[in-house]
């Protein structure tokens, strides 16, 4: 049982953070505000989320200034259970995130059933992707009711190399999927491969 209810986070620094297993049964975070967080290695051995369930995730403002990811690397991550009723996303800016290597091994999303999600402002100004390689991906069910997107512009994005290996998508239904503005100034994707989809 982890119950965050107010965690404001001014500047995380992240030198090297191991996680041989990481169960989490309930997990409500009301507030969590991040201004700095740097991640230099992370790596997750097994993480298990068996039930997450958000009732009301109401997000004012999230500000991310800096988020320099160097190297992630994620062997087995497995959700049985994801229910997010209503998550309300006001403003969130991300003005820099960088991720050198990120790889994940293993992910099953087994349900997700996101019921209401309204994201009014969301504005990325440089994110850069340099690898990242994606080696199982399975996704059993992934339901979105309704996802209202008001204003998504993105200035920046460069993709140089995005490996997908196995990516099963057994079913995904998206009900009501609005989306008013999305502005892309430049996308610039080097090499992205394919092999099973």
């Amino acid at each position: 049982s982890c119950h965050n209810v107010s965690c404001h986070t001014v500047s995380c620094h992240i030198i090297s953070c191991h996680i041989v297993s990481c169960n989490i049964v309930s997990c409500h975070i009301v507030s969590c505000h991040t201004v700095s967080c740097h991640i230099v290695s992370c790596l997750i051995a097994s993480c298990n989320i068996v039930s997450c369930h958000t009732l009301s995730c109401h997000i004012a403002s999230c500000n991310i200034v800096s988020c320099h990811i160097v190297s992630c690397h994620i062997v087995s991550y497995h959700i049985v259970l994801c229910n997010i009723i209503s998550c309300h996303i006001v403003s969130c800016h991300i003005v820099s995130c960088h991720i050198i290597s990120c790889h994940i091994v293993s992910c099953h999303i087994v349900l997700c059933n996101i019921v209401l999600c309204h994201i009014v402002l969301c504005n990325i100004v440089l994110c850069h992707i340099i690898l990242c390689h994606f080696v199982l991906c399975h996704i059993v069910s992934c339901n979105i009711v309704s996802c209202h997107i008001v204003s998504c512009h993105i200035v920046s994005c460069h993709i140089v190399l995005c490996h997908t290996v196995l990516c099963h998508i057994v079913s995904c239904h998206i009900v009501s999927r609005n989306i008013v503005s999305c502005l892309i100034a430049s996308c610039n994707i080097v090499s992205c491969h394919t092999v099973s989809s």
